[in-house]
């Protein structure tokens, strides 16, 4: 921890934390070091650590998408969701909730990610329109666009711009179009 006031951060979010994963409490006690130095001086100092994956892998997580949480209501929706989605996503936002009680931040991004916690799964994580199998039905040879268009089709499903397969389609089609096997 770089200075007096970075431990006192540092205390004040550990008391905030209430029945903490050991991922949380490494998290809040590398947060100072993290901010000041950033992700890849932390990765390499938990990496001499030799802690099972899990917990430097949890620990990681927390700090990086910190900041995606507590400002959630300014980033766009797909990006938010993905978090929120993560097997660790409960864990990420009491982290983010721990750091804002403790800190006063009132960051309103941690509040937005509790409430859409709350949501029923089919509105949080509605089923994908399209599939891999789809796009090979398309003739959209196996490779790297593959990963590009799934994620832009998800993207404006997640965004409500489109809802059904044919608005999938329909926009495979126009921007994608060149990569489709002519019949």
């Amino acid at each position: 921890v770089s200075e007096p006031a970075g431990w006192d951060d540092t205390l004040a979010i550990l008391r905030q934390l209430h029945n903490p994963t050991f991922a949380m409490a490494l998290a809040a006690l590398w947060r100072d070091v993290f901010i000041h130095t950033g992700f890849a001086a932390v990765q390499a100092a938990l990496a001499r650590w030799k802690l099972p994956n899990e917990d430097s892998g949890g620990a990681l997580m927390l700090l990086r998408d910190e900041e995606v949480v507590q400002g959630a209501d300014f980033h766009p929706w797909p990006r938010v969701q993905r978090l929120l989605i993560s097997p660790r996503a409960e864990e990420l936002v009491r982290f983010c909730e721990a750091v804002d009680v403790a800190l006063g931040g009132g960051f309103a991004g941690t509040g937005y990610c509790r409430t859409k916690l709350s949501l029923p799964a089919a509105a949080l994580n509605p089923p994908p329109l399209i599939t891999g199998e789809d796009l090979k039905q398309l003739g959209i040879a196996l490779g790297p666009a593959y990963k590009e268009i799934l994620e832009v089709v998800r993207d404006e499903q997640l965004e409500g711009r489109i809802s059904s397969l044919a608005d999938a389609l329909e926009l495979i089609r126009t921007r994608f179009g060149d990569q489709m096997r002519r019949k």
